[in-house]
């Protein structure tokens, strides 16, 4: 996306967050991790939402895994 696009966009949450914990995260990579993990959160719960209880608590088990995951590569990549 274009940097002047960006600029446009209005902070999100998660990107101050990343930013405040993980100051030495590239921009785009802190940018796009805000995008990206809120959208596939979402997702994720609209369908778990969807299911039977039981279906539904292990696919919000397995977002948590995978946003955990996710972050953890995300930081280590920034070391």
């Amino acid at each position: 996306m274009e940097r002047a696009l960006r600029e446009k966009l209005p902070q999100l949450d998660l990107d101050a967050r990343l930013q405040q914990e993980y100051p030495n995260l590239p921009d785009d990579r802190r940018w796009n991790a805000s995008l990206l993990l809120p959208r596939a959160a979402g997702s994720i719960l609209r369908l778990a939402a969807t299911l039977p209880d039981q279906q539904g608590r292990q696919l919000v088990g397995e977002l948590k895994v995978m946003t955990q995951a996710y972050v953890a590569e995300l930081t280590h990549q920034e070391r």
